[in-house]
């Protein structure tokens, strides 16, 4: 019977609500750290840490916030970074150049 009550209780809206505010906050954890260290690899299990759930959990909820894993995430700010250490204004600018200076061959 207790097992049938935590069930229900799991599916009701406010506990759905109170699992999304955990993701989030456990995605804006990870990105914080993964714009903090940009410079650095940092693995799934050391992000997991610090968003403070599982590697799985982390992964879920970061696509599902962001469209993209964890991994392409820390690319694109190393991306933007790189760019913007280069001179250029963003990644499209850069990649703009990087582009033209491919088809002038």
């Amino acid at each position: 019977m207790l097992d049938v009550l935590h069930a229900v209780a799991a599916r009701s809206p406010s506990a759905r609500a109170r699992h999304a505010g955990a993701s989030d906050l456990a995605v804006r954890r990870a990105r914080d750290y993964l714009r903090e260290h940009a410079s650095r690899n940092v693995s799934l299990s050391e992000l997991a840490e610090v968003a403070e759930v599982s590697e799985t959990a982390l992964v879920r909820a970061f696509r599902r916030r962001s469209r993209v894993a964890p991994h392409g995430y820390h690319l694109g700010v190393r991306a933007g970074d790189a760019a913007t250490c280069t001179g250029f204004h963003d990644r499209s600018n850069l990649h703009g150049h990087v582009s033209d200076a491919g088809s002038a061959r």
